[in-house]
């Protein structure tokens, strides 16, 4: 609070230009949410992605184009989708309606909910 105190009263007085006091009021402001942000830890900390689930049309033609183009090999099947692996995660490769979207990301964090 004093340092807007002092940023207005150097504007009031002509030793700011109203940039400079916009410029000082931003810097504070972002210089408080930094630091707020960085004292409360996150609720659900993630660690890691665990997989991407892909919407296709045919999973069999998708699973051949990732295949042929990374060398992702198949680490199982669930119904109607493949999964390839993808370093320590997984791409899911599922036949699902409107093809071409990303169903779902998966986060890996150490709070099981």
């Amino acid at each position: 609070m004093i340092a807007i105190d002092s940023l207005v009263s150097a504007f009031e007085s002509g030793r700011l230009t109203r940039r400079q006091l916009v410029q000082g009021l931003a810097a504070l402001v972002g210089a408080a949410s930094a630091s707020e942000a960085a004292a409360q830890a996150p609720p659900i900390p993630a660690l890691s992605l665990n997989h991407v689930s892909l919407a296709v049309a045919d999973p069999e033609a998708s699973k051949q184009f990732f295949q042929k183009t990374f060398g992702m090999p198949v680490v199982s099947t669930q119904g109607t989708g493949i999964n390839l692996a993808l370093g320590t995660s997984f791409l899911g490769l599922y036949k699902m309606p409107n093809p071409g979207r990303v169903d779902h990301v998966c986060l890996l964090s150490l709070i099981h909910i």
